[in-house]
């Protein structure tokens, strides 16, 4: 198991003494110029990285896994010479700070807001963070209006589950309260938070799903600009996890060490195309509510990309919201219809970019 493999432990780098990465040896405007849009404009933005890894233990992370916990960090200095740098040569309008948490280093990332705000960089910038940082002391009223003033315009937050059950046992060390007070602090101050959420856990019932889903309509009420990263992501078992162990304990998955098995028609139904969750007593369930969650709380940005289809996406929007209201997913004619058109969007795509290509290489053999 590549847990076991020896080429995986290794001494960690100095992050502070790194060279800079050789930005002029790629044509950096291939990665930095973005059309969708952000806020009603289009923008010229970038991730960056100023951290490695995560301190905390979360039974579905694969840094816990790889033994990813030993959190290193880019100091302040560093970290404000890296972004100045990118944001003046390439002039960046937005920055994504990717790290896989952000603000457990808070003392460094009050530096680096004041940072931003000193050097006039005038960016929007959005960045990874955890719902029990919303505390007094931590990111609290004082903190969120010098991140507003920086240009913090999103936050990126994993709700996981709106069971607080179900959380306990994912080892995530939030509550269900948390995350709802995340999201109103966030509204307050006009920050548009982003929540994951993933669905089909071993052990969760009818009842953690509805949670689940009430919890997600409950943010959405406190907070409307709130988003979810894509409709609930339905849990995958990393191998040397707890709960991967807890799968092959049941029986509901069969251990694979070999490359090859990872090909085998069975694990691929159920890690690549979702057709099997067998550590899951609610499948059918957990699919229907990730069906209709994601096109409940489907995205402004979403229904602005698929202008021709407004209406009928609204109509299925209406739908899938007065469903996971009370619950019911019986009868999902709507869902095909969803799908028949994303299918559509999809294959018209496909043709336009096979269009657009033979323009281009047809005007090549021309010219």
């Amino acid at each position: 198991m590549l847990t076991d493999n020896p080429l995986c432990k290794h001494d960690y780098v100095d992050l502070n003494n790194m060279p800079r990465i050789p930005d002029e040896l790629i044509d950096f405007e291939n990665y930095v110029k973005f059309k969708r849009p952000l806020y009603e404009t289009n923008f010229r933005g970038m991730p960056v990285i100023t951290s490695r890894g995560c301190p905390y233990k979360c039974t579905f992370c694969p840094n816990v896994i790889l033994s990813n916990q030993d959190y290193r960090v880019l100091n302040a200095e560093n970290t404000l010479n890296m972004v100045e740098y990118y944001v003046r040569k390439y002039e960046i309008d937005y920055l994504r700070f990717r790290d896989d948490n952000f603000f457990s280093a808070k003392d460094k990332v009050k530096i680096v807001l004041e940072g931003l705000i000193n050097k006039e960089l005038g960016i929007q910038w959005g960045g990874s963070c955890r719902v029990n940082y919303f505390r007094e002391g931590y990111i609290d009223d004082k903190l969120l209006n010098i991140m507003v003033k920086s240009g913090c315009r999103r936050l990126y937050m994993g709700a996981e589950s709106g069971s607080n059950k179900m959380l306990k046992k994912l080892k995530k060390g939030i509550t269900a309260e948390m995350t709802l007070k995340a999201a109103e602090m966030c509204n307050s101050y006009e920050i548009e938070p982003y929540f994951s959420f993933m669905v089909g856990l071993p052990g969760e019932t009818k009842e953690d799903l509805f949670a689940t889903v009430n919890l997600m309509r409950k943010i959405k009420q406190v907070c409307p600009k709130a988003n979810f990263l894509g409709k609930p992501a339905i849990f995958k078992p990393y191998p040397g996890g707890e709960l991967y162990d807890e799968c092959i304990k049941n029986g509901w998955l069969r251990e694979s060490c070999a490359i090859e098995d990872w090909f085998a028609s069975d694990l691929k139904g159920m890690y690549y195309v979702n057709k099997r969750i067998p550590w899951s007593s609610q499948a059918s369930l957990t699919k229907a509510i990730q069906a209709y969650t994601g096109i409940a709380f489907m995205n402004d940005d979403l229904r602005k990309r698929w202008w021709l289809l407004r209406v009928p996406l609204l109509v299925l929007k209406a739908v899938a919201s007065f469903r996971i209201r009370f619950n019911y997913y019986g009868l999902p004619i709507d869902k095909y219809i969803y799908e028949f058109l994303f299918w559509l969007r999809s294959f018209k795509n496909f043709v336009s970019t096979k269009f657009m290509r033979f323009k281009l290489l047809k005007k090549r053999t021309l010219g």
